[in-house]
């Protein structure tokens, strides 16, 4: 997602640091050229996705959704000046070559932290858990739209080893790498603002410039949208954020008024749905938040059309929960099943994980089902509720 938005200061320091250029072709060779790359260059637009008001988003969506989860000591950090590049793989892609992994680039296929079984019809997990991270890991969450900016989809990329002093520039480096259309997902751009984490408040700071501030107050986004972009921080163990206007806390929203910060909520109580592309399958919140879990796995077994969001518990199954205190949700389906070993079922099981997160629970009690396990979800057993969702690639 590189900054296109180049002004005009911008420009003339480019200019400034070109070399001399000796160009011995003639004119009509250069002009033939030049229309050639336009005409190429048009039916690359045409192809593409554009949301113009995505300044106003792309800033507090990417601006804050990025950060690192030190393990055991719930710090965030950026990765180190040496880490690999970032490369994605879709689910249907093969794992990556030795000398790929040499690099440090591995695929969800090929990541050792996930403890996924080999086989062609073994499903794989797509959430983050404590026990992935291992010694010193890390991941990057980030809050990344649809092609129709309807719904902001949570994606996680494990991060191995590395730790940089000036997080800001890493942050940036890593923005850079990411290629939304690889994931099926809206382009958008890079914010100019600054931004720091506020010591001792558990929270995020983002410094704006009144032009910057003005972006967003005459964005088209709805408010809504833009605070459920922020929200995708509770992952990361942020809780709020703070904005300065010109050095002034506080910005100026068009239907809000002016406001100093917003509050993260920790358990927003959404339901979990699937966001389906060519290549994956998201687990995404859906844009209503419920009054209890009973009636957020209800409505997580319907589709939500004007969001394109497909059901995430299937048809053949019903499940009720209850409160079993010390931070446990029982889910118990109403007939005795056997639960197959598929993608479907692996789906159903992580949006219900998710969804008691979002609810406050630390963990699952899964009743009533005759299997031992559905890939690596042991269902005879408690389950711990994810550090993240969405695992869609690793750098090391």
């Amino acid at each position: 997602m590189k900054d296109r938005r180049l002004n005009e200061q911008d420009i003339i320091e480019g200019f400034r640091h070109l070399p001399p250029i000796h160009d011995r072709r003639d004119a009509e060779e250069i002009y033939r050229k030049v229309m050639a790359g336009m005409e190429q260059e048009k039916a690359k637009k045409k192809r593409r996705v554009f949301l113009p008001s995505f300044a106003a988003a792309a800033a507090l969506s990417f601006a804050t959704v990025l950060g690192l989860y030190l393990a055991g000591g719930g710090h965030l950090h950026m990765p180190g000046k040496d880490a690999g590049k970032l490369e994605i793989y879709s689910e249907s892609q093969d794992a990556p070559a030795q000398e790929e992994s040499e690099r440090g680039l591995l695929s969800r296929e090929g990541a050792d932290t996930a403890n996924i079984q080999k086989g062609e019809n073994v499903p794989k997990k797509s959430l983050l858990f404590s026990d992935d991270l291992g010694d010193g890991g890390q991941f990057v969450t980030l809050a990344i739209p649809d092609p129709q900016f309807q719904n902001m989809i949570p994606v996680t990329f494990l991060v191995k080893g590395g730790e940089g002093e000036n997080w800001l520039q890493q942050y940036t480096e890593m923005m850079n790498e990411v290629h939304e259309e690889d994931l099926g997902l809206g382009e958008y751009y890079p914010y100019r603002g600054k931004l720091s984490f506020e010591e001792g408040d558990g929270g995020i700071r983002l410094m704006l410039s009144g032009e910057e501030a003005a972006q967003i107050s005459s964005g088209t986004i709805g408010e809504e949208m833009l605070k459920k972009s922020f929200e995708v921080l509770r992952y990361l163990n942020l809780r709020k954020v703070t904005f300065y206007t010109d050095g002034k806390k506080g910005i100026f929203l068009p239907h809000t008024g002016w406001i100093e910060g917003y509050d993260i909520p920790q358990t927003p109580r959404y339901g979990y749905f699937l966001y389906k592309t060519e290549n994956f399958t998201y687990l995404t919140p859906g844009p209503n938040a419920y009054s209890t879990v009973k009636e957020a796995l209800k409505e997580m077994k319907k589709r939500i059309e004007t969001h394109l969001l497909a059901p995430s518990i299937p048809e053949p199954y019903t499940v009720s929960a209850e409160d079993r205190g010390g931070g446990r949700l029982e889910v118990r389906f109403r007939e005795a099943v056997t639960l197959p070993n598929d993608e479907a079922a692996m789906r159903m099981i992580e949006a219900i994980l998710l969804t008691a997160k979002d609810f406050g629970y630390k963990e699952v009690l899964f009743q009533n089902v005759k299997n031992d396990a559905v890939g690596d979800y042991r269902l005879q057993e408690p389950l711990a509720v994810p550090l993240a969702p969405n695992i869609v690639a690793e750098m090391r």
